[in-house]
């Protein structure tokens, strides 16, 4: 019960445990103040410092985990044909010396030429798709 207490007002009390605590009038010895100081402090650390830390830690973590994914994400668009999904060091490999993963990825496989093909069949008529068209609109 006295940790409920204690784990209670320490947020909630004016100045954390010590504000909910009674003066103590009828000690005056320097043993009592030490104790209350000591009690008083390690509340503090225990819930305050500690918990702080902790969720900071959480949020470290969690901001680190999107920022490697983020990094992954453009190591792929930089280094896989979105279309064909060939690696950057295969197609350098395979192809002549002018003819690389660059210009794959300009004039072989170039994504805007894609999307401009889709937005062509959205505005396109059904009923006057080509067989290549109704593939790949279906």
């Amino acid at each position: 019960m006295c940790f409920l207490n204690v784990f209670d007002f320490t947020f909630k009390a004016n100045g954390g445990i010590g504000g909910y605590l009674s003066e103590i009038n009828e000690y005056n010895s320097s043993k009592i103040d030490w104790v209350r100081f000591v009690f008083d402090n390690l509340a503090n650390i225990i819930l305050v410092i500690i918990t702080i830390n902790i969720v900071s830690g959480i949020i470290i973590d969690t901001f680190g985990s999107i920022r490697k994914k983020e990094v992954e994400k453009n190591k792929d668009l930089q280094g896989i044909c979105f279309i064909c999904g060939y690696n950057k060091e295969i197609l350098d490999r395979q192809t002549a010396t002018n003819y690389g993963f660059t210009t794959h990825i300009k004039k072989d496989h170039c994504m805007w030429n894609y999307l401009f093909f889709i937005a062509y069949l959205q505005y396109k008529d059904e009923t006057e798709y080509t067989g290549i068209e109704s593939y790949v609109h279906d």
